[in-house]
């Protein structure tokens, strides 16, 4: 039982102010089953941004940071529909349609280069940590955009007829070759 997307946010914005809040860049929750304790949620603060560890109670630590990119955007909130409660459950219906196990998740909110809704991007890791596949889901319907899977996972005889009941766990995989779907026009 962690915390989602939209109660990272919700405690941001009840610690920080509502102008914080409106201007988050991004947000990334790592090793979830199936949310993460905490979220790292990068915003913007006047000519400066920062970078907010929130978990669903109060703003654990925050520092002021510089962006990977030299004008980053900022999220299209409003376009936001798809909590992270919702793409654990995407993704974790796309791996049981292939029998994909996956021990935790972790997931990324970001804007599209084509300035339309965010998309989550959702990782699966083994019990080992290695990532067996990534979904890209659009923030605003749901739809899947994008899916990288771990060949070799997909391979696997034992996968192809694992039990689908819930996150499969305990399923390792290395990292030789990774198949992929989707177009260049999703534009992550």
């Amino acid at each position: 039982a962690g915390t989602t997307a939209k109660q990272a946010i919700a405690t941001l914005r009840t610690s920080e102010g509502t102008n914080v809040a409106s201007h988050i860049i991004s947000l990334t929750g790592r090793f979830g089953q199936d949310q993460p304790q905490e979220w790292e949620i990068l915003a913007r603060q006047g000519q400066e941004y920062a970078l907010y560890i929130v978990d669903g109670k109060a703003v654990q630590s925050f520092s002021k940071v510089r962006p990977k990119t030299k004008t980053p955007v900022k999220l299209a909130m409003n376009a936001i529909k798809i909590d992270s409660s919702s793409a654990f459950r995407i993704a974790d219906k796309e791996a049981k349609k292939i029998s994909v196990g996956f021990e935790s998740l972790s997931y990324d909110l970001k804007p599209r280069r084509d300035s339309s809704a965010p998309v989550w991007i959702v990782s699966l890791a083994d019990s080992r940590g290695s990532t067996v596949g990534q979904i890209h889901i659009a923030s605003d319907s749901g739809g899947i955009l994008r899916t990288n899977w771990d060949r070799v996972q997909l391979n696997r005889p034992a996968l192809r007829n694992a039990p689908s009941t819930g996150a499969t766990r305990g399923i390792l995989a290395d990292r030789r070759g990774s198949t992929q779907t989707g177009t260049a026009a999703d534009g992550i």
